[in-house]
């Protein structure tokens, strides 16, 4: 429930835009994670161009401003590849989502024991690369 998320923490605010995202409110995810961006002191000119592109073309439209802005942003800062596997999954590139998911499990991200049931993932759990990536992870049947 948004009334609980601190609106002071920018990775709680990116994880309830995840949330809103697999929920289907696109609107507020991208609402949300643009309050993340402003806290992080983000680019003002990416903080409105994630605005503009869900204007323009919806949910896709803000998740590639998303992706845009995590490959500029891996290029200086640490960033999550499993976030970067997320978004390229979303968008439907499965190759690309895949190299991130590899990254992921090589530079034992923590959040990479989600792999497993999240969401994000679902439209690549029938590819055998996938499958080799959560036997890499030794999970339990």
């Amino acid at each position: 429930n948004a009334q609980y998320i601190d609106k002071t923490n920018a990775a709680a605010l990116y994880n309830a835009s995840e949330i809103y995202e697999h929920k289907g409110e696109h609107s507020e995810a991208m609402l949300t994670w643009k309050e993340a961006m402003t806290i992080e002191a983000a680019n003002r000119r990416w903080i409105a161009n994630l605005e503009k592109s869900f204007q323009k073309d919806g949910y896709k439209g803000f998740v590639r401003a998303k992706t845009e802005w995590l490959e500029r942003l891996v290029e200086q800062d640490f960033v999550y590849p499993t976030d970067l596997a997320k978004c390229h999954s979303a968008l439907g590139n499965k190759d690309k989502a895949l190299e991130w998911l590899k990254k992921a499990v090589e530079s034992k991200v923590p959040d990479i024991t989600s792999i497993k049931h999240a969401p994000a993932f679902d439209n690549l759990r029938d590819d055998a690369r996938f499958q080799n990536l959560l036997q890499q992870l030794n999970f339990p049947q």
